[in-house]
């Protein structure tokens, strides 16, 4: 007798397969059995698989890749809030495929947060830098930056894209001694939500963060991450 007709709802089916995920029986990366075939072997329409495997997925322990199939996510990435990191270097020391795709690179002049976290005039230009990161090609923040044009004059996309923002910061003879990152819940906007292929109304984690190198700021950047993805945890002493 069929889940159905023994009257199961479709949670029933969201619980087994939960637990073949909990369990480590569907390690990560794996790719789940096709709709049918769960369908078959639990006893269930199509309709029912595919609305747990939607919950699955607003839950952040499975992913969709178009044409593939669905997978079990990795683990979400924790990062200790003790020093200065950069996301890429990060997830390449675990072991994760991070690219980043640059949406804009601009030269504007400063609204008044921005002049108050760089401590700039309105009359210094700034750039900005948007941009898109990805972990194992699924999207997972949102991130935009700036930076002082008398800095980075003769900073390019292109060396960013290759290089990274932070070994761009060194070949320009710039460290990083300190930042400052304030971090906390937020709901996603509209456009936001369509670069990181979730609902808008999903809670992220909203990042803000101001680096120094000596007493001048150097960086200030303002960005959303999504919290299925990204984990931090606080040592205190």
């Amino acid at each position: 007798m069929s889940m159905e007709e023994n009257g199961y709802r479709y949670s029933e089916l969201l619980s087994r397969l939960r637990e073949k995920i909990q369990s480590g029986e569907w390690e990560e990366g794996r790719k789940l059995p096709t709709e049918r075939e769960l369908s078959e072997e639990y006893g269930v329409s199509r309709a029912t698989v595919r609305k747990a495997l939607d919950i699955l997925e607003q839950r952040g322990q499975v992913y969709r890749k178009q044409g593939k199939g669905t997978f079990v996510k990795n683990k979400p990435f924790d990062h200790k809030l003790s020093k200065s990191y950069s996301l890429r270097e990060e997830l390449r020391r675990r072991g994760i495929r991070c690219t980043v795709k640059i949406l804009e690179f601009s030269l504007i002049y400063p609204d008044s947060e921005v002049c108050s976290r760089l401590n700039v005039t309105k009359e210094r230009r700034v750039i900005r830098l948007r941009r898109l990161f990805y972990a194992d090609m699924v999207p997972f923040a949102l991130d935009t930056t700036y930076l002082p044009h008398d800095l980075f004059s003769e900073a390019t996309p292109e060396q960013i894209d290759q290089n990274g923002l932070y070994n761009t910061f060194a070949r320009m003879g710039l460290s990083i001694s300190r930042a400052v990152e304030t971090i906390r819940g937020a709901r996603l906007r509209e456009d936001e939500a369509r670069l990181l292929h979730i609902e808008p109304d999903v809670t992220v984690m909203q990042k803000s963060r101001v680096a120094y190198d000596g007493a001048r700021a150097i960086e200030f950047s303002d960005g959303v991450v999504r919290s299925d993805f990204f984990s931090y945890t606080v040592e205190l002493r």
